[in-house]
């Protein structure tokens, strides 16, 4: 009986060693989280308090944290000056 709990054993012990070892791939590239950025209710030009909200997935990683920008220039021309 205990030869045979011994067999079973490292027979077990031996497939999980197998089981664990593969060919060698090459990694995938990784590709930048989806952020989203969205205001709830009514935007006032004359009040300059507003809610911002954002979520964001990753579909190769977990997203831990947000950092936020706020620039004093827009990086594009804008279509439509006139309200500049």
């Amino acid at each position: 009986m205990r030869r045979l709990i011994l067999a079973w054993t490292t027979l077990g012990v031996a497939l999980t060693l197998l089981a664990g070892c593969g060919t060698k791939g090459t990694l995938k590239p990784n590709t930048p989280p989806d952020t989203r950025i969205f205001v709830q209710g009514p935007v006032d030009t004359v009040n300059h308090n507003i809610h911002l909200y954002w979520f964001g997935t990753d579909v190769d990683g977990t997203v831990r944290g947000f950092e936020i920008r706020l620039l004093d220039s827009l990086p594009v021309a804008l279509a439509d000056t006139g309200w500049v």
